[in-house]
């Protein structure tokens, strides 16, 4: 009985044929559907039951987290495979960031590809080995990512916040805020621990960048004549 029913996934035909006659030989594998695009693989999934689905991570016509998104919305059970260039750093962080499984590089030889389409399909969290740094620095982005300021919090601020949170671009000290706003220090605290808090920053550098990298100059022209 065959082990694995996997659909491949690539826009490159010359990658998609060159895979399917390698596996031809493989009895605990079938390729049962092989998918220039990401429709024609939600569809393959659900009809022949795919348990893995092998997908190639520079494909153009959807971003990587879609592809994981609509194929886990499709059939939870079904395990996805990222087929990789380890120098286009671009595209294999998404797919480790959206639920992939397993992680194999294009330079990968024809036995590693067999054992993560086996061990994957058990269950296994698989990484080539020539991708195990990005790997690791995808894991510290994400990490990262968890405590930056978000930018969506920013209509939370009351106007008297956001009028701060723009001096706090320019003013290095409380006691400088404090001599703008003709109020004190310790009213200064408040309001900034206050900013911190809605915006799910740790420190005000990060509220002082997520106000500059999101133009806040715009914003906060906006989000004021609305309070």
């Amino acid at each position: 009985m065959t082990k694995v029913r996997l659909v491949l996934v690539t826009d490159k035909p010359i990658i998609r044929e060159g895979i399917a006659n390698l596996l031809k030989s493989e009895p605990e594998i079938k390729i049962v559907a092989k998918c220039s695009h990401v429709d024609e693989s939600i569809k393959a999934v659900k009809l022949y039951k795919a348990n893995v689905v092998l997908v190639d991570t520079t494909l153009c016509d959807g971003a990587i987290s879609d592809i994981a998104s609509s194929i886990q919305n499709t059939s939870p059970s079904t395990r996805i495979i990222a087929l990789t260039d380890p120098q286009k750093v671009s595209s294999f962080f998404p797919a480790i960031l959206s639920g992939f499984t397993g992680f194999i590089s294009k330079d990968c030889s024809f036995n590693n590809l067999i054992d993560a389409i086996s061990l994957t399909s058990d269950g296994w969290l698989v990484i080539d080995p020539s991708l195990t740094k990005l790997a690791i620095q995808a894991l510290v982005h994400q990490h990262m990512r968890m405590y930056q300021a978000n930018p969506e919090r920013l209509p939370l601020l009351s106007r008297q916040e956001l009028k701060i949170l723009s001096l706090m671009v320019q003013c290095d000290s409380n006691r400088e805020l404090a001599t703008a706003l003709c109020s004190t220090e310790n009213t200064v605290k408040v309001h900034i621990r206050n900013i911190l808090r809605k915006l799910g920053a740790r420190n005000r550098r990060e509220a002082i960048i997520c106000a500059i990298e999101h133009g806040f100059a715009t914003c906060e022209k906006q989000l004021i004549s609305k309070n």
